[in-house]
């Protein structure tokens, strides 16, 4: 099977830089190989991201398990990078789609029930997420979700454990797209001269972002003018 990639960042002092978790399975008897972990703890973080997807209902692979960090010469030993790790194992598995991994960032620590714990440097993380370009979204902690949404370029889904965000990680792709009746809201302020179509795009981000937080799957007509009244209020 193919490897998979979780994308995530290791913070050293005042600088971020990406991190990419690799994984991959192969037929044998059960093994986990590290690779680019000098972290003599690795093991003891291993058995927690295992205990985290086993008790989030999802399956631990069998075979020979392979996990590479690929980060240059950084140091990956935080826990920040759990998430990134769980879903690079869990795609490679087969349990949620892979190619949705390439434009998501995920960041975030694990505990053994599965629940994501709050992580520090989200907001810098965040930024440099959006700096970089590639990244469409990005996964982290619901606890950390006060003030992303003044990120702006990037989608943040705020999730509450590993299993929510087995769940929505097939949603992430479909961009800010709104269905008709919430994109009335906006076509409304537009034609009344409220905001600027640049403005309105902005807000349909923010409604995404909202959405996200309050675990819709999309926007609601509720979301949307919340987001309005956020965009119309910046703008006086």
């Amino acid at each position: 099977m193919s490897p998979a990639h979780g994308r995530s960042a290791a913070v050293t002092g005042t600088s971020r830089h990406p991190v990419t978790i690799e994984a991959g399975i192969e037929p044998g008897l059960p093994e986990t190989v590290l690779l680019g972990f000098p972290d003599a703890m690795v093991r003891v973080r291993m058995d927690r991201v295992r205990a985290a997807v086993i008790n989030s209902g999802l399956t631990w692979p069998h075979g020979r398990l392979t996990i590479n960090a690929a980060s240059g010469s950084l140091p990956v030993h935080a826990s920040d990078t759990d998430l990134a790790l769980a879903v690079a194992v869990l795609a490679a598995a087969g349990q949620i789609p892979a190619h949705e991994l390439h434009t998501t960032l995920f960041y975030g620590e694990l505990g053994l029930d599965g629940q994501l714990r709050a992580v520090p440097d989200v907001l810098p993380v965040l930024q440099t997420a959006a700096d970089n370009g590639r990244f469409r979204s990005a996964v982290i902690p619901a606890q950390n979700a006060t003030g992303t949404t003044l990120v702006p370029g990037i989608r943040i889904v705020a999730a509450a454990d590993l299993a929510q965000v087995a769940r929505r990680l097939p949603h992430l792709p479909r961009g800010y797209q709104l269905d008709p009746g919430s994109n009335v809201v906006y076509s409304r302020a537009i034609n009344l001269g409220l905001i600027s179509p640049c403005s309105a795009a902005q807000a349909i981000r923010t409604a995404w972002a909202i959405a996200d937080l309050v675990s819709h799957d999309h926007p609601d007509r509720d979301d949307c003018e919340l987001a309005l009244a956020n965009q119309l209020g910046e703008a006086q």
